[in-house]
């Protein structure tokens, strides 16, 4: 099994950071659990560039979700919603879908 963990913290002493390099310490044997950690590279998201070619950390983060089997998120909440850095990766990922197939 392939699992991608993904952080929606741009800290770098995060919990959120912190439990998931625990997870992939945990993950059992013979999977793999890659942490992301990109986030702070995406380019913020824009419609009317989303085109070939994208960015190459859209692309990296792209393939690594097209590959995977499972997805992790863990997330600070600001001001009681997710952090605008992570809103901004999950709209880099609107298309085309790296998660079509999967369910």
């Amino acid at each position: 099994m392939r699992l991608v963990l993904v952080s929606g913290s741009t800290r770098k002493s995060s919990t959120n950071n912190a439990a998931l390099a625990t997870v992939r310490q945990l993950a059992p044997v013979g999977s793999a659990a890659i942490l992301y950690q990109g986030l702070s590279a995406l380019p913020s998201f824009n419609p009317d560039d989303d085109r070939d070619p994208v960015p190459a950390a859209v692309a990296e983060l792209r393939e690594q979700i097209s590959h995977a089997d499972a997805m992790l998120f863990s997330t600070p909440e600001y001001a009681g919603t997710l952090p605008g850095s992570f809103k901004n990766l999950l709209d880099g990922l609107h298309r085309p879908s790296p998660c079509s197939g999967h369910g």
